[in-house]
């Protein structure tokens, strides 16, 4: 019974190690975010503070900070 807990045990470190290795591994979303900036943009009628991400040299998305 002891060495069953052991395994289980040892399986789920091992386990969580492997999903805290993939989570870190992901590429960036983003290139460059700019946090709390005021956005304007007259075609989608924006005026306010924004967050803004870029990415490949272009936006990809604005939103409210």
């Amino acid at each position: 019974m002891l060495a069953r807990k052991l395994a289980f045990q040892a399986l789920a470190l091992l386990f969580a190690f492997t999903l805290h290795g993939i989570a870190q591994s992901q590429p960036a979303r983003y290139d460059l975010v700019l946090k709390g900036g005021h956005v304007i943009d007259p075609a989608n009628r924006i005026d306010g503070v924004m967050d803004v991400a870029v990415s490949k040299n272009k936006i990809a998305a604005v939103q409210k900070d």
